[in-house]
């Protein structure tokens, strides 16, 4: 239902006078946070003017170089909230304000609070001008809010534009989540491709699997043909069985709970499998409080016996949907003993013949397979002359669930992997081929692996416990393996590797869950590092990471913390406690190391010396590490004389608006030092000409 009556209006006033087309939509993806608005594009770039949507006043002006940029938070006389974000400029009587509260506090950033009423604007008055102020492109940010703390889709105002093309369902993906559950015979998720566009499009063949199933899809979704710009979705639903076991739909949150987002989207899959964005999981969380989340349930599918008839739904605000309808069916694929009589040269096994059924038997010979006939009295398996292996595996998907190869010596060597909260990967590498298929023990089950190769093996296994000692068991012989685990918990400190730390706040993590450290040592690219897992998980707030400065023998100020991602490095802090110890804030696990910031600031003036100048002065900066915080922004001087510097931390430019300064030779200094200390000076001079001439 739409909301535009709360305006008193039959349609809503866009904020552009330009025809309105849309680049981005409420609800979206982003690192962190929920898209809180719709964006729009700004056909001319900078400068466009925006309105004001209804009768109201401005209560909130925002200037820095980051986030938002240049913002307008103006009430309307309904009650509503609208947000104006990443301008270029303010209507006059705000601009003289900000000016104002700059020169006050020498401070090139500037927020203001006003008491509704104070400044008030009409229905269609210009508030401001479009821009790109914290985004890197020019382009209008617009937010509607029923409080302050609550964004409401825009499209319930009326906010919408003309949309004839359905959602795209790009892959669906099926995830194990139990020590039992496989997809197709493994263990490890598996992706349908789909890119079914519009419609239903009906999956003929049956997925085999077994155990708790969980679905992740990816999702875009188009307006016209002319417009490129890719969206986020509307509503989800997934429907298993004829009940649905999902439902988000895109209309309103809460600021305080936009963080979930790391519940609601796959960070796991995007690790594991190098994805560009995380895909959307269609599974609720017990712990999450998100109003888009409708459905009651979990989400998960038990696949244990009966085919299960899935059903997934995806529409857009104006009613294009798109539907996938698969169906997965019950497949048991139970490790087998193989044993080696060596005076028949036989392979016995437990199978009876009835047990054979749905399998198939391979033996290798001179590096070729050749097939057994099964089912048969062929088992017990008469093993001749030449044979190097016999392997037995599921006829339907290829799961391998015994091998039988000579005796031979080989070593064995185990790696670790979070992924996700839920699952931790078991790598076993072999120096060589193993005599049977390796097995991991534990309470209810013996986990089968994935074959990498005939040489490595993969196990995934769900719900370990902290420190737990992992058996590995190939035939008779037992190897253990203890990964360095820990539970990560609300209100808990831990010393890891290498003298790190870390400490969880009272309300640090939606949900406990078993962590892990790996130190890695210095190479050609990075120093010694440690990663922390899983990568994937967010945290609720900020945990804090430490590490002892004893013995680095730096300058106090330039030895800080970096996070390590998608091979770049990013500053996380140089500040040190009462203790001495390096620490930071981060909002989620990952790769962590010490670096150190001894070089400046580098300035690349794009006015040139002793130029002509009508309005504005610029100049490149660029820094190789720490950067600067919204407390060190630049400061220029022209003639001596303090003046506010505008950041534009996308394009990494600095400019000064000097039309008020009388004709003739001038002197623009700037002065800048980031975080870790590194100060730079410099100054051109340049010559203000007068207007007209």
């Amino acid at each position: 239902m739409l909301l535009a009556p709360l305006f008193g209006q039959t349609e809503p006033v866009w904020p552009l006078s330009c025809k309105p087309q849309l680049t981005s939509t409420f609800g979206e993806f982003r690192v962190g946070h929920f898209h809180a608005g719709i964006d729009l594009r700004t056909p001319d770039g900078e400068g466009m003017p925006i309105f004001a949507p209804a009768d109201g006043s401005v209560v909130r002006v925002r200037e820095t170089p980051w986030g938002y940029g240049k913002v307008i938070y103006y009430k309307t006389t309904d009650g509503l909230t609208a947000v104006f974000a990443h301008l270029s400029g303010f209507a006059e009587i705000i601009e003289e304000k900000v000016n104002a509260e700059k020169y006050k506090n020498r401070d090139n950033t500037a927020e203001i609070w006003l008491k509704e009423g104070k400044m008030p604007f009409g229905r269609g008055d210009t508030l401001g001008y479009s821009g790109s102020t914290g985004a890197g492109s020019a382009h209008l940010h617009f937010e509607m809010r029923a409080e302050m703390d609550k964004p409401i889709n825009p499209m319930f105002l009326g906010y919408f534009t003309e949309d004839n093309l359905s959602p795209t369902i790009r892959d669906v993906w099926m995830i194990p989540r139990s020590d039992d559950s496989h997809i197709r015979g493994r263990k490890s998720p598996y992706k349908l491709d789909t890119a079914c566009n519009g419609g239903e499009t009906e999956i003929d063949d049956v997925i085999l699997a077994h155990g708790l199933i969980a679905l992740a899809i990816s999702i875009s979704d188009r307006e016209s043909d002319e417009n490129l710009n890719s969206y986020g979705p509307y509503i989800i639903r997934a429907i298993v069985d004829s009940e649905t076991t999902y439902t988000f739909k895109c209309d309103t949150f809460a600021y305080s709970h936009t963080g979930e987002i790391g519940l609601v989207y796959e960070h796991g899959l995007q690790e594991e499998f190098s994805l560009r964005r995380p895909p959307f999981r269609l599974e609720r969380p017990a712990v999450s409080t998100l109003t888009m989340l409708k459905a009651p349930g979990s989400g998960l599918i038990d696949v244990s016996s009966d085919t299960v008839n899935v059903r997934i739904e995806v529409e857009d605000f104006i009613g294009n949907s798109t539907v996938i309808l698969f169906r997965l069916a019950s497949e048991i694929i139970m490790p087998v003993n193989l044993e080696f009589d060596s005076v028949g040269s036989v392979l016995h096994s437990s199978l009876e013949v009835s047990d054979t059924v749905g399998l198939k038997a391979i033996y290798y010979r001179d590096e070729e397979k050749f097939r057994i006939a099964v089912p048969t009295s062929e088992i017990p398996i008469k093993v001749k002359k030449g044979w190097q292996a016999v392997e037995i595996a599921s006829r339907v998907s290829g799961a391998t669930v015994a091998i039988w190869r000579p005796e031979t010596e080989c070593s064995i060597s185990f790696s670790h992997r979070f992924f996700g909260a839920e699952a931790i990967v078991i790598g076993a590498d072999f120096s060589a081929p193993p005599p049977s298929l390796p097995l991991l023990k534990r309470e209810k089950y013996s986990i089968r692996p994935d074959k990498r190769v005939d040489t490595s093996f993969a196990f995934r296994v769900f719900d370990p416990e902290p420190g737990e000692n992992f058996i590995l068991a190939v035939g008779e012989q037992l190897y253990e393996f203890q990964p360095p685990t820990w539970r990560f918990e609300n209100n808990s400190e831990y010393d890891i590797s290498g003298g790190w730390r870390i400490e969880i706040p009272k309300r640090g993590v939606f949900q406990p869950f078993i962590a892990s450290d790996s130190l890695f040592p210095a190479d050609s690219l990075w120093p010694e590092r440690i990663r922390i897992d899983p990568p994937g998980v967010v945290l609720d707030n900020s945990a804090t990471i430490f590490h002892d400065t004893t013995g680095f023998g730096l300058e106090e100020g330039k030895l800080c913390i970096i996070r390590l991602w998608g091979g770049d490095s990013f500053f996380v802090s140089n500040t040190l406690d009462k203790k001495g110890r390096l620490n930071g804030k981060i909002g989620a696990l990952g790769t962590f190391a010490l670096a150190a910031d001894t070089i400046p600031p580098k300035f690349n003036f794009v006015t040139f010396d002793s130029s002509n100048v009508t309005g504005v002065l610029s100049a490149g900066i660029s820094d190789n590490l720490s950067g600067f915080s919204r407390e060190g922004l630049p400061n220029s001087f022209i003639d001596g004389v303090w003046i506010p510097t505008e950041y534009d931390s996308e394009c990494a430019s600095l400019t000064v608006d000097v039309d008020g300064f009388e004709a003739g030779l001038h002197w623009w200094k700037i002065e800048y030092a980031d975080v870790c200390g590194n100060a730079s000076v410099d100054s051109i001079r340049f010559v203000r000409k007068e207007v007209g001439k």
